[in-house]
């Protein structure tokens, strides 16, 4: 029976009591049917308790039994969950111990391995493949030396070895430092587990050990540099108090070395006092017995001081003669720089010396030209001589050699004093010194000449070497000066016919132009101007110190109007520091004729690919014609099958816009303009458009593939030259390619887009980058390679590895160029047999991509009035006429434009619109316009034409009021030209 709804408790079968509760209705059923069949409740109520009652124990034992299992559940859970912590406690231990960037590795208490990561396999190479959990401790020396691992020091029986390290590994100690075989050191720590085990670990101190030993070369040097300075030096400490020192230090102090450790430097000096100098040294001079010396003392960034001794005593003595040696010629000359200052120097060192007379003589190529002679007091002429005539030539001889600085032989003054430039000034005895140049270069000498022999005092040379120094730094002044009234002399010959203009401006006015100049901005009189006038633009602003000089510092100006002829410049400006104010010197290279060479250059190379694609394009346009042919003449055969016909047109459709755009492509390739037109494109697609044009030139044997790794990349660039660029990047894979042999393989060209910022080391590689964000093209060839010399020269132009005859030079060199004027860049890799990869890098610009205007989004079906038709082709004439009746007009169809004039001129006033071919035998469309405007200028004209190029430039000067249309013309694109020339 059910259980009644509401009383909680009852679901017997949810608590297991399902059993005893049958048992129970039994009995309950059995009662009643006894009572039924009437017998007495009694009889059958003892059974039935007795029923009840074992039921009821069952029932109790059933819930123990259950509320037991529900224990044991919850314990078995506990235990999982506590094993599952347990696993991912050891995972994680694991893995930290894996992290470290320590050698760990731990043994148990019976010597095995239980855990080692994988920096302590890296510390011992040769045993890295044994060190596995389960091995032993003894058993991995014992392989070790098996291997050969034993140090040099290890040497003697392998158990004794193996029992010795056996205990120094069970044997807790400090840590030790040692050179493991993997050639690094490390500090190794060996600890005792509470379990009885072993844990080691291995920290790397190789760079420690480096610094140590760096350290230790370091103080070596600097004790041998303190050793071999000619200074005394010396160190204190905070208290002044003396705490190391060289050996020069007391033997210019006179201090007694034993005696300097812990002595204060005021005892040392003999407590003269030092002069401060600044917040960071203090200064003084001492006199020690002869000598008079300077004390400088610096205090060290990390405390104490160090006091530098320097022996001034020849330096003072050479000072105060060189100060009475400059003030007596100041005052013989009257302080105002007249005079000659060598007869002035040569009587002072008379003077100096007390000797009668003095000599100073120029060494000129081989002979001596006296500068300055004197005796007691007067000029004495004395003639020059050359040099093997003087006696002096020994001397000279001996000054450039190896002794240079020695005394002269003893023989060497009576043979000077009586050679003929001595007599000259009865001299009897000589004292001479070779005068020296900057560079120790024999200039001449000084000559101190008497009428007996000279005795030198001590001082006596060292006074004629002032002298000589002095003169040698007139005479190199005075040569200095030659040499500058020379140079200046050159190099303004030089500027004034330097093939490019140089301009010096200051204040952005022109101070200095040479002839190149004047002649290139047509004005024989620039100074004063602005050059922002003379550039006829805002001039490029100076190129940052330090940046190179190259063509990358120049930009490229156009000079027009002023009735001159267009001249094309690259201007350069770098800043020049002058007196009175920052100057900047400006290079202007006519560049006219290079460029006319370049175009020249490209619509030759173009012409060339042109006549290559001959073959190719004849090829696909037989296929096209045969498709356009071929289902032309199936429609016609099934004329009153309506979709048989128009699934035919379709395909003719098809074909002959496949057609139109590979002759358009075609046109614009080889078409020439006459300046750069940068507009917005997008890589992607216009590379993608180039396929069917390349397919032809590259030939059936070259795979070709274009794969795009973006959606779209757009640039700034002249459209033209970009497509010129990737050309001439495939054909030069072509040829490598069929240098290779066979002419089979594969061309790959793939657009990306690259962020600068993003590739540390595309700067590094490419320096002349301008922007952050680069549109890539990648042309990859199975060539021939290159090797490393032809890839650094591979851009110059005119450098070709190709044979004679075939090949310029200059394809490549056009892709740097367009590469460089647009900001971007271009390189190379591959290696001889291996194929190279170009990339061309642009900036990458966000502004859409300029797209032609279609004029056939709508179709015009309400044309009204009169068109006067001109075309020379009867087929093209008829359609176009076709086209027009259909929707509306009146035409008057023309074969030519002279029987179109003569339309005109017997029924103008009946024509609302003309449509005319650009190009037609004898009077062509545009003097047709012309010659009708005459009569009517504001006719509303629609010209066509198979060459767009020819729009651009000379349907200008036809007014308003032109609508151009290139050749093929589609139904929709002609009817909305002509409803737009009616409207207006």
């Amino acid at each position: 029976m059910a259980a009644p709804r509401g009383v909680p408790g009852l679901d017997l079968r949810a608590r297991g009591l399902l059993a005893p509760a049958l048992i129970l209705a039994a009995a309950c059923a059995a009662a009643s049917t006894s009572a039924v069949a009437g017998l007495a409740w009694p009889a059958v109520a003892g059974p039935a308790v007795a029923a009840v009652g074992a039921v009821w124990a069952l029932v109790r034992r059933a819930r123990a039994a259950e509320r037991a299992l529900t224990t044991a559940a919850a314990e078995v859970g506990a235990a999982r969950a506590r094993v599952e912590q347990s696993a991912d406690l050891q995972a994680h231990m694991l893995d930290a111990v894996e992290s470290v960037s320590e050698g760990f590795v731990l043994f148990g208490q019976d010597g095995r391995l239980i855990l080692c990561n994988e920096r302590y396999r890296r510390a011992y190479p040769v045993l890295a493949d044994i060190l596995e959990p389960g091995i032993t401790f003894d058993a991995l020396l014992r392989e070790a030396a098996r291997r050969g691992a034993r140090g040099t020091d290890d040497e003697g029986p392998l158990e004794t070895w193996v029992e010795r390290r056996l205990r120094r590994h069970l044997d807790s100690r400090e840590p030790a430092d040692v050179r493991l075989s993997d050639g690094r050191w490390y500090r190794i720590s060996e600890h005792a587990t509470g379990s009885g085990g072993v844990v080691k670990v291995l920290m790397d101190i190789s760079e420690l050990k480096r610094h140590e030993q760096d350290l230790a070369e370091s103080t070596a040097l600097l004790q041998t540099t303190l050793e071999s300075i000619t200074q005394g030096i010396a160190v204190f400490d905070d208290a002044r108090r003396c705490v190391t020192w060289n050996t020069v230090f007391p033997r210019l102090t006179a201090a007694d070395p034993d005696a300097l450790q812990g002595r204060a430097l005021s005892d040392i000096l003999g407590a003269e006092p030092l002069v401060p100098l600044d917040a960071a040294a203090e200064a003084c001079e001492i006199t020690a017995g002869e000598r008079r010396l300077e004390v400088l003392v610096t205090p060290m960034p990390t405390g104490g001081s160090v006091a530098t001794v320097t022996d001034v005593t020849e330096h003072r003595r050479h000072e105060a003669v060189l100060t009475e040696l400059a003030t007596g010629i100041s005052r013989r000359r009257g302080g105002d720089g007249t005079g000659d200052f060598f007869p002035d120097l040569a009587d002072s060192l008379a003077r100096a010396l007390d000797v009668d007379g003095a000599l100073i003589a120029a060494l000129e190529a081989d002979r001596l030209v006296p500068v300055a002679a004197v005796r007691n007091g007067r000029p004495v002429e004395v003639a020059p001589r050359p040099l093997a005539e003087t006696a002096f030539r020994g001397l000279f001889r001996q000054a450039t050699g190896a002794g240079g600085g020695e005394p002269l032989p003893e023989e060497m003054p009576a043979r000077l004093a009586d050679c003929a430039m001595a007599r000259d000034l009865e001299a009897g005895g000589t004292l001479v010194r070779v005068i020296r140049g900057g560079s120790g270069r024999p200039m001449g000498l000084v000559a101190a000449v008497h009428g007996s022999p000279i005795e030198p005092r001590a001082g006596g040379r060292a006074l004629l070497d002032i002298f000589a120094a002095r003169a040698a730094a007139e005479l190199d002044r005075q040569r200095a000066l030659a040499a500058l009234r020379d140079s200046e002399a050159r190099y303004r010959h030089l500027v004034e016919r330097a093939p490019y203009g140089i301009l010096m401006t200051r204040g952005d006015r022109v101070r200095f132009a040479n002839a190149a100049a004047r002649a290139v901005l047509c004005d024989d009189s620039p100074l004063g101007q602005s050059l922002a006038d003379l550039l006829g633009d805002e001039p490029p602003p100076p190129v940052e110190e330090g940046a190179g000089a190259g063509v990358e510092a120049m930009v490229e100006r156009t000079l027009r109007g002023g009735g001159r002829a267009e001249r094309h410049l690259l201007v350069g400006r770098y800043p020049l520091a002058q007196e009175g104010g920052d100057a900047t010197l400006v290079v202007l290279a006519d560049i006219t004729d290079r460029r006319s060479a370049e175009l020249a250059l490209q619509q030759a190379q173009k012409l060339d690919a042109v006549g290559q694609l001959a073959g190719g394009i004849a090829h696909e346009f037989n296929n096209m014609l045969t498709a356009i042919g071929g289902f032309a003449r199936m429609a016609q055969r099934q004329v009153a099958e309506t979709a048989r016909v128009e699934s035919c047109l379709a395909e003719v459709v098809k074909a002959s816009d496949r057609a139109a755009a590979l002759t358009a492509q075609l046109l614009d390739f080889s078409r020439q303009r006459g300046a750069e037109q940068a507009v917005v494109i997008d890589v992607v697609d216009t590379v993608r458009e180039l396929k069917s044009f390349l397919r032809p030139v590259l030939g059936e044997t070259v795979d070709l593939s274009i794969v795009p790794r973006v959606d779209a990349a757009r640039v700034e660039v002249d459209p033209a030259r970009f497509t010129q660029a990737v050309v001439n990047l495939a054909i030069n894979g072509r040829d490598a390619i069929a240098e290779a042999g066979g002419g089979d393989g594969r061309l790959d060209i793939a657009i990306d887009v690259v962020d600068a910022s993003r590739d540390g080391g595309l700067r590094d590689r490419l320096p002349s980058l301008r922007g952050e964000r680069f549109a890539v093209v990648e042309v990859t060839d199975t060539g021939t390679g290159l090797d490393a010399e032809t890839a650094t020269r591979i851009f110059e132009p005119f450098f070709t590895t190709k044979p004679q005859g075939k090949g310029t030079g200059l394809g490549l060199a056009m892709v740097y160029a367009l590469a460089t004027h647009a900001g971007g860049a271009v390189e190379v890799e591959g290696r001889p047999g291996q194929g190279a990869r170009f990339r061309l890098y642009l900036p990458a610009v966000e502004t859409p991509a300029e797209t032609a205007v279609s004029g056939g989004a709508v179709s015009v079906v309400d044309l009204w009035g009169t068109a006067l038709l001109a075309e020379d082709e009867a087929p093209v004439r008829d359609y176009l006429r076709l086209v027009l009746e259909e929707h509306g007009m009146e035409v008057v169809s023309c074969a030519d434009g002279e029987e179109a004039l003569d339309v005109w001129r017997s029924e103008g006033e009946g024509i609302d619109v003309l449509v005319s071919d650009m190009v037609m035998p004898g009077l062509g469309g545009l003097d047709l316009v012309r010659a009708m405007r005459e009569d009517n200028p504001h006719l509303k004209v629609v010209l066509v034409s198979g060459y767009a190029a020819e729009a651009e430039h000379r349907l200008a000067d036809l007014g308003e009021g032109v609508t151009f249309l290139a050749k093929p013309v589609d139904p929709d694109r002609l009817l909305t030209a002509v409803r737009a020339a009616l409207d207006a």
